[in-house]
């Protein structure tokens, strides 16, 4: 019998994630993430890609091979996880880290550029990975998650459309959305998805300042994924 010589994806310890969600998200439901002098990308499901050459895990330059992406998977521990913020700061990082450019693109990242105070009760769209919604503690979403508004999720209605569209940093597609209903009063940063990661982006992201109560209004598979 052939043996697969294929590495693993990477699968994040969770006590990993379970800080990394207690912080803020790098975007619209993933983190870059920092473990010694490496740096990783990792959804919220606990898959992660390491962002330089890794003999052991999947890496960027597998998947900028065009290796398909692993079925199994091999979990480890990382010390010293430190998450950035947001895009910005975190493809400065990387830049400064000389991750291939063919993987940050030429764009860069945005900051979020506007500010708003909701006028009314609104509500707002979540892409999550896994069972159920990590950012979602106690009837708040964490401050510093991401979302985005329904009329630019109406653009990114399958798994990979959302891949695309919020230019997330491992091409796994998204399995489930919910919809929130956030008070009037509550502050928000908007912004657009810029080209990272080798997808396109464009995108609106937008990230909770604070600890966010809210209603949960609906949740959606995204079936099929494509």
């Amino acid at each position: 019998m052939e043996v697969s010589t294929q590495k693993p994806l990477m699968e994040l310890d969770s006590g990993d994630l379970r800080d990394l969600h207690a912080g803020p998200q790098t975007g619209v439901g993933f983190y870059v993430l920092s473990a010694a002098t490496r740096y990783f990308a990792a959804l919220e499901d606990r898959s992660a890609l390491p962002l330089q050459n890794d003999p052991t895990f999947y890496d960027v330059s597998d998947l900028l091979n065009g290796d398909p992406l692993p079925t199994s998977r091999l979990r480890t521990k990382l010390a010293h996880v430190r998450g950035f913020g947001d895009r910005n700061a975190a493809i400065a990082a990387l830049s400064a880290g000389s991750i291939s450019p063919r993987y940050l693109g030429s764009a860069g990242a945005v900051p979020l550029i506007a500010t708003y105070s909701l006028s009314k009760n609104a509500t707002f769209r979540r892409y999550y990975f896994g069972s159920s919604d990590p950012r979602y503690v106690r009837g708040q979403l964490v401050a510093g998650t991401y979302v985005t508004s329904p009329l630019d999720a109406a653009h990114a209605d399958s798994g990979f459309g959302a891949v695309g569209r919020y230019a997330l940093p491992i091409p796994l597609p998204a399995i489930h959305v919910v919809d929130y209903q956030l008070a009037a009063g509550t502050l928000i940063k908007v912004g657009t998805v810029t080209p990272n990661f080798g997808q396109a982006g464009g995108g609106v992201e937008i990230c909770l300042t604070a600890a966010t109560p809210v209603l949960k209004a609906s949740v959606l598979a995204l079936l099929p994924e494509y």
